[in-house]
Order: C-alpha cells, then structure tokens, then sequence
C-alpha cells in the first residue's frame, strides 16, 4: 500500500520529522556529498537546523520541538524548485 501527500506538513511536526523526511528525499534524489558532510543524515541536520537558526550541534533534545508555520514554510522552502533541481549549487548559497 502506498501512502503519498501533497502536503507533508500536516504529518510532520518535530525537527526529527523533518530531518528524516529531507534524508529520504536526499536518499530518493542521489545527492553526491562533499561539502561538508558525506551523508544525508549529516546534510539534513545542517540544512533543517540552519532553516530555524539552530546551530548544526544544537542539543539532541530539540529535535522533539514542534516546529511554527513559518519555521516549516522555511524548511519546505528550501526544497521547492528550483532549488529542488539544484541542490548543490543552492543548499550552499548564502
């Protein structure tokens, strides 16, 4: 059976959901690692906790926070195109 949502935020609600919901999107999309991280957990801490001006080795403990509306809009805008067609060049654009 498979499940799909157009809109991911009604299911995610902590840092940790929106951690492993952007590691699978890096698994689905075959990133290549290099700057910086060498893997999709790695690669979504530091992109998730930059989203909400978290530092990248914040307490383990915040990833149980819910998240605000706007907090998930910036996360989600972080994987909407066109950046989701270009990942590396935009993930590390400052």
């Amino acid at each position: 059976m498979t499940f799909q949502t157009d809109n991911p935020a009604s299911e995610l609600h902590t840092l940790r959901d929106y951690i492993r919901w952007a590691m699978s999107s890096f698994q689905q999309a075959s990133l290549y690692y290099g700057h910086g991280t060498d893997n999709p957990w790695d690669e979504a801490v530091q992109l998730v906790l930059n989203a909400v001006h978290l530092p990248w080795d914040a307490s383990p403990e915040v990833l149980d926070a819910r998240l605000t509306s706007s907090e998930k809009q910036r996360i989600f805008n972080l994987h909407s195109p066109p950046y989701r067609r270009t990942y590396t060049a935009t993930l590390y654009y400052r």
